[in-house]
C-alpha cells in the first residue's frame, strides 16, 4: 500500500514537472561533486606537509620601481606611469628579465616544482587526418 502510494505520487510530480526535475538533479549532482572536491582537495596530489617554511632575505629598500600594467617602464624613482598613470610599484632589480621566472629554492620546494634541462628529440608522431589539398 505504501510503495504504491509513493509510486503514485513519483509518476504525479513527474507528469506534473517532467521537464524541470533536469535542472533539480543537475543542482543536487554539482553540490555532491562540490561537496566531494573540497572534502578531498587538501588529500590528493603528492605535496609533502612536512616541509619547512623559512623567510627569505629582504632587500634594504626598493632600487626599481615599475608599472603593473607595463612591465616595460623602469624607474630608479617613484612615482606615475607615463602610459597609464597609476603608482609605480617596487620590484627588485635582481630579476633575470621581463621574461624570466626566478623563484627561491623554499618557494620551489613548496611548490613541488621540478625542472630538467631541455634536449633535442626527434619526435614522431602519426596523426590520421581527413581533408582536401587544392
Amino acid at each position: 500500500m505504501k510503495d504504491s502510494f509513493v509510486l503514485n505520487w513519483w509518476n504525479r510530480l513527474y507528469a506534473r514537472h517532467g521537464g524541470k526535475l533536469w535542472l533539480g538533479q543537475a543542482v543536487l549532482i554539482f553540490a555532491v561533486g562540490f561537496v566531494v572536491a573540497w572534502s578531498t582537495s587538501g588529500k590528493l596530489g603528492p605535496a609533502d606537509n612536512n616541509l619547512a617554511v623559512t623567510p627569505t632575505s629582504k632587500a634594504s629598500g626598493p632600487s626599481m620601481w615599475t608599472c603593473s600594467m607595463h612591465p616595460q617602464i623602469r624607474s630608479a624613482t617613484p612615482g606615475d606611469c607615463p602610459i597609464c598613470g597609476m603608482d609605480l610599484i617596487p620590484v627588485a632589480t635582481q630579476t633575470g628579465g621581463m621574461r624570466t621566472l626566478t623563484l627561491s629554492p623554499e618557494s620551489c620546494a613548496l611548490m613541488s616544482i621540478a625542472s630538467v634541462p631541455a634536449d633535442r628529440k626527434y619526435v614522431s608522431h602519426e596523426i590520421p587526418l581527413v581533408g582536401k589539398v587544392d
